[in-house]
């Protein structure tokens, strides 16, 4: 096998025909230039210069070679850029992945869309998963970039997260219970109502959200049924099977079976953050360290959304 930085000596030899000048280019002496030349002829059972005291010329076997040398350079180069712009995430896959209500945020969109502006050569991978799921692929490294409700998964000091931003909680009801005429129904009514939730192995944000608020009235809730995706919570709440806490951004869905009302408490509100490996793509890790800078997070208005 030829030797790739013998093959590069000859490029420069062959260019300036002189070898001096050409040690000057490369950063080499010139007897060593010209053993790693005589090693690559030998190599190769060819002479590629001819050589006298006056000048410096390619043989007909030297100058087919230079042709294809200059090429095969550029393409090991190249090679070698492709491979370490890869490394630092700016093309190739990258594996992203959300839970299931968050595409509905505009934040999340100004993300992906700053992303993809940033890296028009990578090709982003998108995957919805439950936050037990997002945990595990950024445990195996098989996830470059999580979007997550707060709180999440306790994830180990090589994984970083940034605020993306604060959303408030609503109530849906079925538009045909009396208690979905109220604008502001009092949280003790809703409480007593029977709830759709995710089930507690997804290990949700939205999930402990909603315990906490409960909990923070010292009642437990009566359970009527765990669905694990928000498309089908909204269903079973225009069945009547119960009610739900749900996401501001989900409000338009199934206006004429749903309503959605605001709460009365300081806690409705969910948090959601992007979570990526401490040590993982760079261009990623960079990109969204100038999109989410650290503030300081203000819930989201929920007055008006009583459709």
């Amino acid at each position: 096998m030829l030797d790739v930085r013998r093959i590069r000596y000859f490029v420069a030899v062959g260019e300036e025909l002189h070898f001096g000048r050409a040690a000057e280019r490369l950063r080499l002496a010139q007897p060593a230039l010209t053993r790693q030349i005589k090693a690559l002829e030998g190599a190769m059972g060819v002479m590629l210069l001819e050589r006298s005291q006056r000048k410096v010329q390619l043989t007909k076997a030297g100058a087919a070679f230079l042709d294809e040398a200059r090429r095969a350079v550029a393409q090991i180069e190249r090679a070698a850029l492709v491979a370490q712009r890869a490394g630092r995430g700016e093309i190739g896959r990258v594996e992203v992945a959300y839970a299931s209500s968050i595409p509905l945020v505009p934040e999340f969109a100004s993300v992906i869309q700053g992303i993809r502006n940033c890296l028009p050569d990578a090709h982003l991978c998108f995957h919805e998963l439950s936050s037990r799921q997002q945990f595990e692929g950024l445990e195996q490294e098989r996830l470059d970039l999580c979007f997550i409700r707060e709180p999440s998964p306790k994830f180990t000091s090589a994984v970083s997260s940034l605020s993306l931003c604060r959303e408030g909680l609503l109530v849906a009801f079925n538009r045909q219970w009396p208690i979905a005429r109220l604008q502001s129904p009092p949280m003790k009514e809703i409480f007593k109502l029977p709830l759709v939730m995710y089930p507690s192995e997804y290990a949700s944000g939205i999930n402990q959200n909603v315990l906490a608020l409960y909990h923070s009235y010292g009642v437990e809730p009566l359970v009527a049924q765990e669905v694990g995706h928000l498309v089908g919570m909204i269903g079973l709440v225009a069945a009547g099977i119960g009610f739900a806490l749900v996401p501001a951004s989900v409000r338009g869905m199934m206006p004429d079976r749903v309503v959605y009302r605001s709460m009365k408490s300081p806690s409705a509100y969910s948090d959601i953050s992007v979570v990526y490996p401490r040590h993982g793509l760079v261009a990623v890790r960079e990109i969204i360290s100038r999109l989410l800078p650290l503030t300081q997070l203000a819930p989201v208005p929920t007055e008006g959304y009583s459709t």
